[in-house]
This record gives structure tokens, C-alpha cells and sequence, in this order.
């Protein structure tokens, strides 16, 4: 190209080369070096739709570009950069299907940007706004699939967008219909491992609609159903990491399963299969942050590890080894916190462990250090309520601390702050129940702040 700079068709398959070598080091977990040849296409790309804005093609692989950074700006954590790349993407690719909506490739793509924008939202918690998206993607997908019944590639791709919306549905307390898209969702994809079952990315996405739906399980309280779905995830996983070890992907999401599954063990009294469960969750991720770094997941995956092996090792009276595991936690999500304050997660994984924590100092009798890890705990899920009213998992967590609060108030004598504190609790949790009475959960939380409160209120004199 040096020699033919004028030439675009020379331009053009530079940057074809810059953008291909990118998704091979995105896909390998080197991600700087992957912005670098995203960046370097993208600045020829752009030129070539400058020059030449009739040409169509140009346009096309532009909004691929776009895309393809915003996934790897999303991976490392830089949200608003990657909402930006993505809605850059979505409106080359817009314009694209208006102008040739005949052309199902560039529905597909826009499809593909509605989806990845969907999960960016649902992420920093603009659950409203993620629906929208998928429900966008749904549309298209379902058109391609109907009109293309024999390209596997569309029947996968509905798969997906099932799956996340089923995600969604999840988060958001619509249990039920969570369930329906998972199970929409693992019809597509079992259809699609039974014809081609060469296809590794198959298998790793029946996987991951097997895992999925194992917690929508959980949540409605249906632990068989959930470990058999779990174990099913397990089977194909291990056996993806058995055949493909070098991608980083595949080791991130059996770590997943195992980790899910202790969660489930250590839930029905399987205390032992629980702990062997989180400590191989354990070594695959201590492998990848060791490995990669600079990847925000890998490091919060491991913190959500630590934290569990922490409540089982304070379930067998193992103190010492949980607040280790605790420390360990809060460490990685003080880290994730700093580098990246705009995700609601990583200070969602912050408040819980400092409420973990403040839960084992008020047992091992440090109560001012445990009020202070409650009331740090309370500060953070007060903002992400404020931030995100319509996302019921925080208002949970949110009433959890108010009433573990309440329980240290009262065993300090301070009972008008204690009696405050479970009120508190249960005006979220009456929210909570009011508005999902099909999760169990929530109901008996909030029978846990009536008893509480009715045990203070008896102590002081005041019970019905």
C-alpha cells in the first residue's frame, strides 16, 4: 500500500488485515494489542467512507469495526467508550438495512449491535433500555430464521438473544417468563449440537443456556431440576477446556458452572461436594487473572469465588480460613471499584463483601468493626438503588443490610436505632413481595425482618 496510496482497494484490505488480526488477539486475551489493530482499521476505514460515501461495502466494514471495539472496550471495562462504539455501529448499520433491507447480511449485523448494546445496558444496570435492545434483536433474528431456515448460523443467533432476554427477565424478578426464553432459547441450540456437532461454539453456547437456566432454577426454589442443568453445563464444558485449552473463554465459563454449583451444594447441605466445587472454580480463575490481568471479569469472577469459599469455610466454623477468603475478596473489588466506578457490579460485589464481613466480626465479637463494614455497606447498595430503583436485586441486598444492621443495633442495646433499621428492611421487602410474589425468597425474607422486629418489639414491651 505504501507504494499505491492512492488506490482504496489496497486501503481497504489493510484494514480487512488490522481488524481480522485484532479479533485474533481479542480472541486470545491480548487486548491492547487488539485495540491497536481495531484502531489502526478504523482510521482507514473511515477515510475510505469519507472518500467514497456511495460505496456501501466501505460502510459495511466501518460499522464492523465500530462493533468489534466496542466489545473489547466493554471486556476491559471502559463502558461509556463502548456504549459510544456500539451506537456509532448501530447507526452506520441502521442506515444500511434502510437503504438495502433486502440484504439479510446487513440485518444480521444490525441485529448483532442491538444484542451487544442490550447486554452493555443490562450490565450498568439500564435494565429498561436493555429489553428494548433485545427485543430489537429478537425481531430481526426471528425475520432471518423464518425467511432462512436452513443457515444455522441465524438459528443461533436467535438462541443467544433468547438466552440474554432470559437473563433479563431474570434480574428484573420476571421469573417465569425467564424461564420460557431459556427454555426457547436450549431448543434452538440442542437442535443445532444434534446436526452439527463438529461445531465447538455450539456446544459452548448450549452450555451456557444449561448453566442460565440452572440459576433461574435456583431462584424458584427447584434445586433438582437446577443441579441437573447445572451438570449438564459441567459436561460440555469440560469438555470444550479438554479440547480447545488455549482460549481463555472456555476455562472462564466451566469455572462458572463449578461455582454455580457450589453455590447450589452449599444451599441443600452438600457441604463437602460444595467446597471441592469452589476450589476447582478457584484454580481456573486465579489461572486467568494471573494470565490476563488487565480483564475486569476474570479479576471479578475470582473475587465472587473467594467470597463463596468464605461462607462455606464460616459455615463449618472454619473462621480464621473464611475471613482470609473474605479479605481476599474485598481486596480484588476495592481494585475493581477504583479502576472502574461506573459498573454497578463491581460495587455490588464491593457492599456484599463488606457485609460478609461484617457478619463474621460480629460473630468473632469485633462489633465496632462490624457496624463499620455494615454501614459500608448500606452507603454503597443506598446509591444503587438510588441509580437503579427498577432492578430488584439491590433493593434485596439493600433491605439484607438494614436488617443485619438491625440485629447488631439490638444486641448493643441500641433498640430505637435497631427497631429503625428494621423497618427499613421491611419496607423493601413488603415491596419486594408485593411486586414478585412468585419468588420465595422474598417471602421469606421479609417473614425474617417480621420476626425480628417482633421479637424486639416484645422484648421492649410493645408486642401485640
Amino acid at each position: 500500500m505504501a507504494e499505491h496510496p492512492q488506490v482504496p482497494e489496497y486501503r481497504q484490505e489493510l484494514a480487512s488485515t488490522h481488524n481480522n488480526l485484532g479479533n485474533l488477539l481479542q480472541a486470545t486475551g491480548r487486548l491492547a494489542e487488539a485495540e491497536k489493530a481495531y484502531r489502526q482499521a478504523l482510521q482507514l476505514r473511515e477515510r475510505l467512507v469519507a472518500e467514497h460515501p456511495q460505496v456501501t461495502e466501505y460502510r459495511q466494514e466501518l460499522g464492523r469495526t465500530h462493533y468489534n471495539l466496542g466489545i473489547l472496550l466493554e471486556t476491559t471495562g471502559r463502558v461509556a467508550e463502548a456504549e459510544k462504539a456500539h451506537r456509532q455501529a448501530l447507526q452506520l448499520r441502521e442506515r444500511l438495512v434502510a437503504e438495502h433491507p433486502q440484504v439479510p447480511k446487513y440485518r444480521q449485523e444490525l441485529a448483532a449491535t442491538h444484542y451487544n448494546l442490550g447486554a452493555l445496558l443490562q450490565a450498568t444496570g439500564r435494565v429498561t433500555e436493555a429489553g428494548k435492545a433485545y427485543r430489537q434483536a429478537l425481531q430481526l433474528r426471528e425475520q432471518l430464521v423464518a425467511e432462512h431456515l436452513q443457515v444455522p448460523q441465524y438459528r443461533q443467533q436467535l438462541a443467544m438473544t433468547h438466552n440474554n432476554l432470559g437473563l433479563l427477565l431474570q434480574a428484573t424478578g420476571r421469573l417465569a417468563d425467564a424461564e420460557k426464553a431459556h427454555r426457547q432459547a436450549l431448543q434452538l441450540q440442542e437442535r443445532l449440537v444434534a446436526e452439527h456437532p463438529q461445531v465447538p461454539e455450539y456446544h459452548q453456547d448450549l452450555a451456557s443456556t444449561h448453566n442460565d437456566l440452572g440459576v433461574s432454577l435456583v431462584a424458584t426454589g427447584r434445586a433438582d431440576e437446577a443441579e441437573k442443568a447445572f451438570r449438564q453445563a459441567l459436561q460440555l464444558r469440560e469438555r470444550l477446556v479438554a479440547e480447545h485449552p488455549q482460549v481463555p473463554e472456555h476455562r472462564r465459563e466451566l469455572a462458572t458452572t463449578h461455582n454455580n454449583l457450589g453455590v447450589l451444594l452449599r444451599a441443600t447441605g452438600r457441604v463437602a461436594e460444595a467446597e471441592k466445587a469452589f476450589r476447582q472454580a478457584l484454580q481456573l480463575r486465579e489461572r486467568l487473572v494471573a494470565e490476563h490481568p488487565q480483564v475486569p471479569e476474570y479479576r471479578q469472577d475470582l473475587a465472587s469465588t473467594h467470597n463463596n469459599l468464605g461462607l462455606l469455610l464460616e459455615d463449618t466454623g472454619r473462621v480464621a480460613e473464611a475471613e482470609k477468603a473474605y479479605r481476599q475478596a474485598l481486596q480484588l473489588y476495592e481494585q475493581l471499584v477504583a479502576e472502574h466506578p461506573q459498573v454497578p457490579q463491581h460495587r455490588q460485589g464491593l457492599a456484599g463483601m463488606h457485609n460478609n464481613l461484617g457478619l463474621l466480626l460480629e460473630v468473632t465479637g469485633r462489633l465496632a468493626d462490624a457496624e463499620k463494614a455494615h454501614r459500608q455497606a448500606l452507603q454503597l447498595r443506598e446509591r444503587l438503588v438510588a441509580e437503579h430503583p427498577q432492578v430488584p436485586k439491590y433493593r434485596q441486598e439493600l433491605a439484607t443490610t438494614h436488617n443485619n444492621l438491625g440485629v447488631l443495633l439490638e444486641a448493643t442495646g441500641r433498640v430505637a436505632e435497631a427497631e429503625k433499621a428494621y423497618r427499613q428492611a421491611l419496607q423493601l421487602r413488603e415491596q419486594l413481595v408485593a411486586e414478585h410474589p412468585q419468588v420465595p425468597e422474598y417471602r421469606q425474607e421479609l417473614a425474617t425482618t417480621h420476626n425480628n422486629l417482633g421479637v424486639l418489639l416484645k422484648d421492649t414491651g410493645r408486642a401485640d
